[in-house]
């Protein structure tokens, strides 16, 4: 991530103009050199640069825009208990009322979130839906899912419980009843939400629109051909890097190359002999690829690795390399987030038994999961999987996504924020308005599934039963539905999971300050004595001032355990994934993954 001087702010805004706009650019080009008599050479260049760039946008580009145009299809619905758990859960850990409401609504006057708007944001985030209005019979669509069998979806995408007695209920049947009982529901999580801002909402709607991540309009920016060839080159020089430091890539079939664009030609070269035959091997998964390391050491545990969104594994190249030599590696290549035009992200499900392959594959049964940013998110299906959780002995995020997901910071960020400094514009055009990634976002990210929970982190498979506050037996931290697990007790006598989370104190991204507060915590943020900033910062350096380093000074920054046994690294004048930059942070975050491979 570029820095935010006014150099940095001229550069970046001069590259978005030359990539967005190239076509316009090679036009105008044309039309000077034409009436200027410039070289005929150069004339030509920019004439088949212009062909180029027609060719791309209308036989590539504008394909793939369409598909943003598609409606999501959400994961399977809660049930009412599991929806209320969830909802008090999330309004437990909400340090400010006021600007939770008003970052969902795009920071509308609040005079503006009225009743109607309010429960067009709760219908979204824990119905999956845009009104209460029963689903017709002939909303319904079936699909062959891909292990060959059928399966049934309604209209908003949520996947159906087949009919055991498919005479037992007619289509019209309790429709009435049903949308009763939804308006009883809604009514009562906005009472609660009056209750904790501690005033009534006005009647009636507002001109307020909330975030709804996967029903509104998936917006997304051109970008150049010429753009895509950069990223091919990256990508090749990404290739020959880690092939040099001894990793190779493990990729599906050729087929699978052919569908992702830019092509990646390294990939459709038969395997070489000698040395150069680790130039690239087949993938055990038909739907991943990797780069792989094999494990040698006797006295440590292998390494996952699940990067950000961004040019793949370019910017963790030197990290990767940095990892111990008899350390096994596999970093995982997530194409839809990479840059790339590509096919959708895999479902949770389908992550999960691809990986699993993989895992198995290299007979791994027990590593450290390392991940970052958006890797975060591949973090919690990883630790709710009841087969994989259980290999995970040590997990360490860095720059998280996934934890307080219910607060509005990162989806607003991320996807509503009008940029105005260099390091926001950077993020905004080549991140948030990617084609690949805005449709990884807007049709693919589902909070509720993504979120997790300080206990999930640390807790291990025999710890996992959860208890309701009235004593019930709730959710399992290990959800099949994706994860709930809103209930709050981890066995106190049961071993628990090495965990460690850093943090970036001007991470343009994620509520650092609120995570680490989180973290912190007796129980939940609303429930649990607010830190001072001061005292807060104090306690994240570990009881130093390194918190308080201003530019120039330490910015090595300080660490400090929760007491759920989360290790905090903080960095407090570091940005969004700049801890990777210099050897001085890096060795830092290597220090903990060395000490949690260790047996």
């Amino acid at each position: 991530m570029i820095g935010t001087s006014l150099l940095e702010l001229v550069f970046i805004r001069v590259c978005i103009i030359l990539v967005q706009h190239s076509i316009s650019l090679c036009v105008l080009l044309i039309a000077l050199l034409r009436v200027t008599g410039g070289p005929p050479t150069l004339t030509t260049a920019f004439t088949s640069l212009l062909a180029l760039e027609l060719f791309y946008a209308v036989l590539i580009y504008l394909p793939f825009k369409a598909r943003l145009r598609a409606s999501a299809r959400h994961p399977p619905p809660l049930t009412p208990k599991e929806r209320a758990k969830l909802f008090e859960r999330c309004l437990a850990s909400v340090p400010d009322p006021e600007r939770y409401l008003q970052l969902w609504f795009l920071g509308a006057d609040p005079g503006e979130i009225k009743r109607e708007n309010v429960k067009d944001f709760i219908l979204w985030a824990f119905f999956d839906r845009k009104s209460v209005e029963r689903v017709h019979s002939h909303e319904h669509h079936s699909v062959l899912d891909s292990d060959g069998g059928w399966v049934s979806y309604d209209s908003f995408g949520r996947e159906e419980e087949p009919l055991l007695n498919a005479s037992a209920k007619t289509p019209g049947d309790g429709a009435e009843e049903d949308v009763d009982a939804l308006e009883h529901e809604l009514d009562s999580y906005l009472s609660r939400t009056e209750k904790m801002l501690g005033r009534p909402l006005p009647p009636g709607r507002g001109t307020a629109v909330p975030l709804r991540l996967t029903f509104d309009v998936v917006e997304t920016r051109y970008r150049s051909v010429v753009w895509y060839a950069i990223v091919s080159l990256v990508d090749f020089a990404t290739h020959c890097t880690l092939f040099w430091h001894g990793f190779q890539l493990r990729a599906p079939s050729w087929r699978r190359a052919l569908s992702v664009f830019p092509l990646r030609p390294e990939l459709l070269l038969p395997s070489l002999p000698g040395r150069m035959q680790g130039w690239k091997g087949s993938s055990p998964s038909s739907e991943l690829s990797y780069w792989y390391r094999q494990h040698t050491s006797k006295t440590s545990l292998p390494v996952v690795f699940i990067h950000g969104i961004g040019i793949g594994l370019h910017p963790y190249t030197t990290f990767l390399a940095e990892i111990p030599q008899d350390t096994g590696v596999i970093a995982l290549e997530i194409l839809p987030i990479s840059m790339r035009l590509c096919s959708a992200p895999l479902s949770r499900p389908d992550f999960l038994r691809q990986l699993e392959l993989i895992v198995s594959h290299h007979g791994w049964d027990s590593f450290v999961l390392v991940s970052h940013s958006y890797g975060s998110v591949l973090t919690t299906h990883i630790l709710r999987s009841p087969t994989l959780a259980p290999k995970v002995a040590g997990a360490v995020l860095v720059d998280p996504v996934s934890i307080c997901l219910h607060l509005p910071d990162v989806a607003y960020n991320f996807t509503r924020r009008p940029p105005r400094r260099a390091n926001e514009w950077q993020l905004w055009y080549f991140a948030s308005m990617d084609p690949g990634t805005a449709l990884a976002l807007g049709r693919h990210f589902f909070w509720r599934e993504n979120l997790i929970w300080k206990e999930e982190l640390v807790s291990l498979p025999s710890d996992n039963e959860t208890v309701l506050e009235n004593g019930v037996p709730g959710t399992s931290a290990i959800d099949e539905k994706g994860g709930v697990a809103v209930a709050g007790e981890i066995g106190s006598q049961g071993k628990k999971r090495k965990v460690a989370v850093v943090l970036s104190g001007r991470d343009l991204i994620v509520d650092t300050l609120s995570v680490a507060r989180y973290l912190l915590c007796d129980g939940d943020l609303g429930s649990s004595p607010q830190y001072d900033e001061n005292v807060l910062l104090e306690k994240l350096a570990g009881g130093t001032a390194a918190a308080h380093a201003p530019p120039g000074g330490d910015k090595r920054g300080g660490r400090c355990l929760t007491k759920d046994g989360i290790e905090i690294l903080w960095f407090p004048t570091l940005d969004h994934s700049q801890v990777f930059d210099t050897a001085k942070d890096r060795s830092q975050v290597l220090d903990v993954i060395s000490r949690y491979c260790s047996f």
